[in-house]
């Protein structure tokens, strides 16, 4: 704010000042130093003082009639009466258009200010202000919100917008001087704490897993690696599995090394948003009927969607299995991927196929995978938009790695290209949300942090690791 605050050296930047502003209050001239300054002008008869309230301020010849429209009948005059250049003679003289302009140049240089501060200093009703502020708004001059501590009590603020723009970004660059970067040991160290590996932080409970998977959801790995206390949250609705990128053929059925996602549930519209254009033209024709009889008869249990397709239970359990490979379906609980893993080579083969329907099912028939009914992986509710999804996924980035660099969003698999994630986290920065800067020393490019995921880095970096530090293994998967 002290950058913006308004200097004058000489009469003609005084003058320059003036005219930029319609008005000034003298008392605050004064204590700037600007007397003499002012003084000359009115020996010059280049700038006159408005009195005729209570407080007096000093005007341009050039803005006589703006400063006169802005008091209409109040009896403000000009001491002395300047005359007005003809060629600088303003054309609108309507009071809220000359309010608009005196607040117009105000605003450049004062910063953050409430409409009671502003109704205080030109001595003007709130509501003509107010309005003239709308003015400047709808003409994208100024911007409403909160800024300091003064509107966090309540009453909006009002600031021009480049010089908020010129505010955040110095407090941005001051944020990114102040931090210290880490070292990549020290980076590896805080993700093996903020995502519960290390000794001591590891989540317990239905609410700890559920805490683990959302910070993991959409993060594709082997599907053998998922543990058995999943079934509680996916049979209660509020995670489900499958993978996160359709695939139009599958190939046959998952494998313990298929790589399978976790989500919450509600998520689903955003997460899966990329699968629109997906067709069924790759898959079997089994597979296919077990679609269409998803489609129009919805969530159903093997029984139903073998009498509704017409095919052997054999073959519906070949189909639900490409369909998972494939990423279309997902069941209701987690233990049903697991038996479909564990019976993948157990599967009858052709000969096996042939003989039932021979014996037209009189043979037993092939081993279950798992309880619960079958759905389709698609999202359901209004899809959000392009800019949304990908705040969605940068605030998930975040929540996920805490700190986000170009190197670690490479590992997510189907992350969209950095510079488009990158102006996300730029906004989020400046909106106080997030922390830029060069965090991790040794790795090029922007780097990003949540406040809290940055003060645990700092953290590690100040607790050196020792002889007697634990060792940590972590799956390969």
């Amino acid at each position: 704010i002290e950058d913006a605050a308004p200097q004058a050296a000489t009469p003609d930047e005084l003058h320059d000042l003036l005219l930029d502003t319609v008005v000034w209050p003298e008392a605050d001239g004064v204590a700037r130093g600007f007397g003499d300054l002012f003084d000359a002008l009115v020996g010059d008869d280049r700038a006159a003082r408005l009195v005729g309230g209570e407080g007096v301020f000093w005007c341009a010849a050039e803005r006589k009639s703006l400063a006169l429209a802005s008091w209409p009948g109040q009896g403000r005059r000009l001491v002395p009466d300047v005359a007005e250049p003809p060629s600088r003679r303003a054309l609108d003289t309507d009071r809220t258009a000359a309010l608009a302009e005196t607040l117009r140049g105000h605003l450049a240089v004062l910063g953050p200010v409430t409409v009671s501060a502003l109704a205080a200093r030109f001595e003007q009703p709130p509501l003509e202000l107010e309005a003239a502020l709308a003015s400047l708004e709808g003409a994208g001059t100024v911007i409403r919100g909160t800024f300091t501590a003064a509107g966090a009590s309540g009453e909006t603020e009002w600031c021009d917008r480049r010089l908020l723009a010129r505010i955040h970004r110095l407090t941005v660059d001051g944020l990114r001087r102040a931090i210290e970067p880490a070292a990549p040991a020290d980076l590896v160290r805080f993700l093996l704490a903020w995502q519960h590996v290390v000794p001591g932080t590891a989540l317990h409970g239905r609410d700890g897993l559920l805490e683990i998977v959302g910070q993991l959801q959409g993060f594709e790995i082997a599907a053998g690696t998922w543990e058995r206390e999943l079934d509680d949250l996916c049979l209660g609705g509020e995670v489900a599995w499958g993978r996160v990128a359709g695939r139009a053929e599958a190939g046959g059925g998952p494998s313990r090394a298929t790589p399978v996602a976790l989500f919450l549930r509600r998520d689903l519209p955003w997460l899966l948003a990329t699968r629109e254009g997906l067709t069924d033209d790759g898959l079997s024709a089994a597979a296919q009927d077990v679609l269409v009889c998803l489609r129009q008869g919805g969530a159903s249990f093997v029984e139903e969607i073998t009498h509704g397709t017409r095919r052997l239970r054999a073959e519906v359990d070949a189909a639900l299995a490409e369909l998972v490979a494939a990423g279309r379906v997902t069941g209701d609980g987690f233990a049903t991927l697991r038996g479909l893993l564990g019976t993948e080579a157990r599967r009858p083969g052709a000969r096996f196929r042939w003989y039932q329907r021979s014996t037209a099912g009189r043979a037993a028939r092939s081993p279950s995978f798992g309880g619960g009914r079958w759905s389709l992986l698609a999202p359901r509710g209004p899809s959000p938009t392009d800019d949304e999804r990908l705040e969605l996924l940068a605030r998930q980035y975040v929540r996920r790695w805490g700190v986000v660099l170009r190197e670690l969003l490479q590992r997510e698999p189907h992350a969209p290209p950095w510079r488009e994630v990158v102006r996300v986290f730029r906004r989020l920065e400046m909106r106080g949300e997030l922390r830029g800067g060069r965090l991790v020393a040794g790795l090029v490019g922007e780097q990003f942090a949540a406040p809290e995921a940055l003060d645990a880095l700092r953290a590690v970096r100040r607790q050196r690791p020792t002889e007697g530090s634990p060792l940590v293994r972590v799956s390969a998967c």
